[in-house]
């Protein structure tokens, strides 16, 4: 069972990962303000390698929350059967 230090430490993880969702929505408004047809090539290069970069940090985070969720419902589902537990022993 996870312990408070546990808990603290899952919910500081996803307070970095909304922290970095955030940063990921400013960047996607700048690249749209930014993606215009009179732009040069060399602009769009740059456009297309940050999106690259985006994407992969937009799956990092993904990657990060739902390991958090895992753990969180892995506990969920342990602190379910304790509860079932001490039911059983009561009745």
């Amino acid at each position: 069972m996870l312990n408070k230090d546990q808990f603290c430490a899952l919910g500081l993880e996803l307070g970095v990962a909304t922290e970095n969702l955030r940063l990921q929505v400013a960047t996607v408004d700048l690249l749209h303000s930014l993606n215009k047809p009179e732009n040069s090539e060399l602009v769009r290069l740059h456009l297309h390698n940050i999106t690259d970069a985006l994407h992969s940090n937009l799956q990092a985070v993904i990657n990060r929350i739902d390991d958090v969720a895992c753990k969180l419902f892995s506990e969920m589902e342990e602190l379910e059967k304790e509860a079932r537990q001490v039911e059983n022993t009561i009745q």
